[in-house]
This record gives structure tokens, C-alpha cells and sequence, in this order.
């Protein structure tokens, strides 16, 4: 009986270290799996930073492109403007022709040039947001409190009041 009980206290101890042990290989195991997720974080951060500079690469050449294409229209139109005065067409269908051409092309250059206006100014808006947001020290809360100062600031010059005497003192000088 005793051999029985000494056995099964062995046999509870073995158990207990073994249980013990995997405790601790499963703890290793997750710290590893941290390890490796922080790691992939890492990773995928570089890979979308590189995907969005080559996104943006990409963009600028193919405005640079559409820029090269649009003048080539244009000086095509003007070409074709200049082969029609030289016809024997009646004077009338010359004016149209001409009026028509020059028309498409000041509406593509027009287009064109508004849409490249707008384009440089919004990747710039995005970068800048970027670096806002991944700035460690700031968060979206103290941005948003500079901007509530700046709009203070700008409603107390509107109404002629310097911001540094106080909120309800007016600026008699």
C-alpha cells in the first residue's frame, strides 16, 4: 500500500513537472508568435511605404505622359487648322474648321491643366497627412486642438481682437 501511495506521489510529480514544462514551452511559444507578428507589422509598414512612393512615382509619370500626349494633340489641331487655310475649302467651312479645332484643343489643354492643378496638391495634402499620423508624439486629438487655435486666432483678427489679452478683451488699440 505504501509502494502504491510513494508510486502514485512519483507518478503526480512527473506529471506536475511535465505540465510545469509545457507551461513554460507554451509561454516561449507565444513570446516567439509576438516576436514574429511585431516583426511582420514591421515588415508590412516598409511594403506599404514602398508600394505608395512607387503608386505616386507611377502617378506623376503618367500626368508627365498625358502632358506630352495633350501638347502633341494640340500642335496636331493646330497643324490640321493650318492645312485647312490653305485649301480651296469655301471661307466659311475654313472659319468652322478652324473655330471647332480651336475650340477641342483649348477645352483638352483647359481640362487638362485644371486636372493637373489639382492632382500635385492632393498627393501633397496625403503625404503630409501621413506624417502627421505616424508621428509618435502627436495624435489626432493635439492636431485637432492646433487647428481649433488656428481658427481662434483667425476669428480674433476677423473681429480685431489680439488673442493674448484674453478670451473676452477686446483689442481697443
Amino acid at each position: 500500500m505504501e509502494t502504491r501511495r510513494v508510486l502514485l506521489s512519483e507518478i503526480s510529480k512527473m506529471h506536475w513537472l511535465e505540465a510545469k514544462e509545457l507551461r513554460n514551452q507554451n509561454i516561449e511559444l507565444e513570446d516567439m508568435v509576438e516576436n514574429l507578428q511585431g516583426e511582420l507589422q514591421k515588415i508590412q509598414a516598409i511594403k506599404d511605404s514602398e508600394n505608395r512612393a512607387l503608386f505616386l512615382e507611377t502617378e506623376e509619370f503618367c500626368w508627365k505622359l498625358g502632358v506630352s500626349y495633350i501638347g502633341n494633340i494640340v500642335l496636331l489641331l493646330i497643324l490640321v487648322a493650318g492645312v485647312l487655310f490653305f485649301t480651296d475649302l469655301p471661307w466659311i467651312i475654313k472659319a468652322l474648321s478652324a473655330t471647332a479645332l480651336a475650340v477641342v484643343g483649348g477645352a483638352l489643354t483647359y481640362i487638362f491643366h485644371h486636372q493637373w492643378r489639382k492632382n500635385p496638391a492632393s498627393t501633397e495634402e496625403e503625404e503630409s497627412d501621413d506624417l502627421v499620423m505616424t508621428n509618435e508624439d502627436s495624435s489626432p486629438e493635439v492636431a485637432n486642438d492646433d487647428e481649433e487655435e488656428k481658427e481662434e486666432e483667425l476669428a480674433d483678427e476677423y473681429h480685431g481682437r489680439d488673442s493674448s489679452l484674453g478670451p473676452n478683451e477686446d483689442n481697443l488699440s
